[in-house]
């Protein structure tokens, strides 16, 4: 099994070498030596309290065989994906280990086993591991391997890897959500399009010359627009989907007020000839117009006509008179032709 039990009182020497990564014999058994591998790193002034009472755990994990993926750890600490690792010494009463299997195309995870080439006895088919105290897979050995299999004729090939199309490369995920999904890219992966841990490359090639540099791009998945982010080696760190940016709403150009001059006119509905010759007895009132000095309007070179200061709403149709020159007004604030008044 994976583990050492230790009771309270039985921490022995001796019994160092059984579990610990670097003490493999008897020759040195010092509790110093045989801890330099534990997690997490402990004082030497506490080093016996740390194994009083603990499940001691040991083991390797190993993807089977090393060209079909990867095994890296994802808890307590992390190992990145590799073909294998020694897992570090810890005590499962306080610590959980969780391994995780990636494959490599055209391969497929299988099962974790406790032999190579497929053997032994099968942990599980679920390519995350999780060994807790007390659990099978706590007690089934101190080797865990990954187990890959295949139907593809070379697996072998180094020019059999699957593409996709995505953007070109940007120097991170907001750059590359912005960019056109235009450029073609080849997937060392079982899916279809990038998850962690997977190698990505420029060409078919299953070569170190062409994986894909750092930074980001975007791909189409289900039609939604998801962003990569690739760390060194070609390797997908992160996954998520592109923040949607909402289109901003344009803010509207304010109309600005005319600049208005009062004018006091006299108007009427019959005729220009009419509200002149009846001036002085018509109706009358202020109104402003669009041309003026000092705070008084130009009645006859005006073009527009208010019937308040601010421009917000215009004079009545009618015509209108300063007892000098009249014109007709369309209702829409608009000032006709200037007509003068005849001389009484």
């Amino acid at each position: 099994m994976a583990i050492f039990v230790y009771g309270n009182n039985d921490v022995s020497a001796s019994t160092f070498p059984t579990w610990s990564n670097i003490q493999t014999a008897q020759a040195d058994t010092s509790i110093s030596r045989s801890l330099s591998d534990w997690h997490p790193a402990t004082s030497s002034n506490y080093a016996y309290d740390v194994l009083q009472g603990a499940q001691v755990f040991y083991g390797t994990a190993e993807a089977d065989p090393s060209v079909a993926g990867t095994v890296e750890l994802l808890t307590p600490y992390t190992v990145a994906p590799t073909t294998s690792f020694t897992i570090k010494n810890l005590d499962l009463n306080n610590f959980n280990v969780t391994l995780y299997a990636r494959a490599n195309y055209p391969y497929q995870f299988h099962s974790w086993r406790t032999a190579a080439g497929g053997g032994g006895t099968q942990i599980q088919t679920d390519p995350t591991l999780t060994i807790v105290s007390g659990s099978s897979a706590a007690s089934a050995g101190d080797e865990y391997y990954a187990y890959f299999g295949t139907t593809h004729t070379s697996p072998g090939g180094s020019s059999n890897l699957p593409s996709f199309t995505a953007t070109p490369l940007a120097g991170n995920a907001t750059q590359a959500c912005t960019g056109s999904i235009n450029t073609t890219y080849f997937l060392d992966g079982e899916h279809s399009f990038p998850v962690v841990s997977d190698q990505i490359y420029t060409t078919s090639t299953r070569d170190a010359t062409t994986l894909l540099g750092t930074g980001a791009i975007k791909f189409l998945s289900s039609s939604i627009n998801r962003v990569a982010t690739i760390g060194s080696e070609g390797r997908v760190t992160a996954v998520g989907n592109c923040l949607v940016q909402p289109t901003p709403t344009p803010t509207p150009t304010p109309t600005p007020t005319p600049s208005l001059f009062a004018v006091t006119l006299e108007y009427g509905s019959i005729s220009c000839n009419a509200v002149c010759a009846n001036f002085g007895s018509n109706d009358s009132g202020t109104f402003y117009v669009d041309v003026g000095s000092g705070g008084s309007g130009v009645f006859a070179i005006s073009t527009k006509i208010y019937a308040n200061s601010s421009g917000t709403s215009f004079a009545p149709a009618a015509f209108y008179t300063d007892g000098t020159d009249c014109r007709e007004v369309d209702g829409s604030g608009n000032l006709g032709t200037t007509t003068g008044c005849p001389a009484i």
